[in-house]
């Protein structure tokens, strides 16, 4: 008895530190860029600070939805990726073209999702924050060799020094893509995926016609809400058919 009482005693310590640890983490993740909305800081503080391989009696604190993540390990020795949805557009996009994409990332956090873009301004902007005010995950894949080009709102900024290349990256790292508006760069995106067989959804992007090509290859949606549902059930089917879905994915 004197054992158990022992341990229960350690465990409930450790869970405290953890606590505190934690808390101060999110103060302190992003000291200058106040901008930051305290959701993302908070998601931030816990992907900086849960080591792999945290005991599950330490995550009682945490909502089931953060309980098995990119970032923890699951059972079986295999880890629960989240669908990936890759939002492209152009860097400097009218204001109604930049709400909507705002709200395709609103639409991506809130499924669980991760977002990634090409982590600059314009639709890649207004995406991340509507991620990031969401409380979502945000990889930016950034063309240039300094992160802190990164728009303030990006948890993930990838240095690729590749410039315009890094287009390829954005859509390999993709499960499915929305095309938002978009000027030639986005079409080059588009035509990546459609190569690779990445899943595009088009919200008033381009429309690809030409001989023998009977029907447009790029899906419609009318609206943020069924763009984001039409891209996360093609992801959904491309991972299946490659025999990578697992339960959680099963957002919605």
């Amino acid at each position: 008895m004197r054992k158990s009482s022992w341990s229960r005693s350690r465990k409930q310590k450790a869970a405290g530190s953890l606590k505190r640890t934690m808390e101060d983490t999110t103060a302190s993740v992003h000291p200058v860029r106040s901008d930051v909305p305290v959701a993302a800081r908070r998601t931030e503080a816990r992907l900086l600070q849960i080591p792999l391989g945290t005991p599950v009696w330490l995550m009682k604190g945490w909502p089931a939805s953060r309980k098995r993540s990119p970032w923890m390990p699951v059972r079986r020795g295999t880890v629960a990726r989240r669908v990936h949805v890759g939002v492209v557009g152009e860097q400097h996009a009218r204001p109604e073209i930049e709400r909507l994409a705002e709200a395709v990332g609103q639409e991506v956090a809130r499924r669980g999702g991760v977002l990634v873009c090409g982590g600059l301004g314009g639709v890649m902007e207004a995406s991340s924050r509507g991620a990031a005010q969401a409380g979502g995950l945000v990889v930016g894949i950034l063309p240039g060799t300094r992160a802190e080009d990164a728009n303030p709102y990006v948890t993930v900024p990838v240095v690729t020094g590749l410039g315009e290349a890094r287009n390829v990256i954005v859509v390999r790292s993709s499960d499915a893509l929305v095309a938002v508006g978009g000027g030639y760069g986005t079409l080059s995106e588009i035509a990546y995926a459609l190569k690779l067989g990445v899943p595009v959804v088009g919200l008033g992007t381009w429309e690809l016609s030409r001989p023998g090509l009977e029907v447009d290859p790029i899906v419609r949606a009318q609206d943020p809400a069924e763009a984001v549902a039409l891209a996360w059930e093609l992801a959904l089917r491309k991972r299946s058919a490659n025999g990578t879905q697992s339960e959680s994915e099963k957002g919605g």
